[in-house]
C-alpha cells in the first residue's frame, strides 16, 4: 500500500465483523499475529501491516514519527484507542 514516500506491506482478512488493527512491537512484523488471528477466527476483520522499513516489503521513509505509524493506513470506520 503506497503511503507518502514509502509503501507498507498490508494484509486485510476481509472479514465482515468489527475491524481489528494489529500494531507490531519495535522490530516485529505482521507474521507475529498469525496465531492470534487464527484463534479469534473469521468473525473479525483482521488488519496487519509491517511498519516503515520493517518486514520484507515495507520501504524506507523519511518520517518515523508516532503519527506517521498510522497515516494512510487506518481504514474508514476504525478508530484508534490508546491506553
Amino acid at each position: 500500500m503506497p503511503v507518502d514516500d514509502t509503501a507498507l506491506a498490508v494484509t486485510d482478512s476481509g472479514g465482515s465483523g468489527p475491524s481489528v488493527v494489529y500494531l507490531n512491537g519495535q522490530f516485529a512484523t505482521q507474521g507475529y499475529w498469525r496465531r492470534v488471528i487464527a484463534e479469534l477466527g473469521s468473525g473479525w476483520r483482521h488488519l496487519t501491516y509491517d511498519e516503515r522499513a520493517r518486514g520484507r516489503k515495507s520501504g524506507r521513509s523519511a518520517d518515523y514519527s508516532f503519527e506517521a505509524r498510522f497515516e494512510g493506513f487506518i481504514p474508514d470506520g476504525c478508530f484508534l484507542r490508546t491506553a
